[in-house]
């Protein structure tokens, strides 16, 4: 099912249309980065990085946005530990080279990381937002207005948490699949 709205940041360049919504008090936002149909989901987001994101925002326009997004949930869980080995994190792991006294001891054994587990969790419907922790007011949807923009995420797209503030995304994932049989 998809909720229709509008919003009043709009989001361009060359490969990319979107939109922003504003949380209540202002301080987060949700974007979504829609690439130019035919895009590969996957080529996009590989060439997605932080001075893209950050021009992307900078250069918002002013203007409505006739939007349509769909209701959807993901979780994700990855073990961090060989991400952290490779960050060179490689004793803190090692349970006789570990240091990890600052924190405290353990009689006759020794602290280490054993694991590092990430789990993120999403959900987007007509009551609003929740990620981790942080939870969203309601959307909402007004009367029809004179047209300028629209986007409709109906193929893959890319979603961030903003902080405002910093236009620093703390939450960052894609849609793989959308269908767009219930647009209307």
């Amino acid at each position: 099912e998809y909720m229709h709205g509008e919003e009043h940041d709009y989001l361009e360049d060359e490969n990319t249309t979107g939109f922003l919504k504003y949380y209540k008090d202002g301080q987060y936002a949700f974007a979504a980065l829609l690439p130019k149909e035919g895009t590969n989901i996957v080529e996009y987001v590989k060439q997605l990085d932080g001075a893209k994101i950050n021009k992307l925002l900078e250069n918002k326009k002013s203007a409505t946005v006739m939007t349509a997004i769909p209701k959807f949930e993901t979780e994700y869980d990855i073990s961090l530990k060989e991400v952290l080995e490779s960050m060179g994190m490689k004793k803190a792991f090692n349970s006789s080279q570990a240091d990890f006294t600052g924190l405290g001891t353990f009689t006759d054994k020794n602290i280490f990381m054993s694991r590092v587990l990430h789990k993120t969790f999403i959900s987007v419907n007509e009551k609003g937002t929740k990620a981790g922790a942080a939870t969203a007011v309601e959307m909402s949807a007004e009367g029809a207005i004179e047209v300028q923009n629209e986007v409709y995420l109906k193929h893959p797209f890319v979603y961030l948490l903003i902080d405002c503030e910093t236009n620093t995304p703390f939450f960052i994932g894609a849609t793989m699949h959308v269908t767009d049989e219930n647009m209307n």
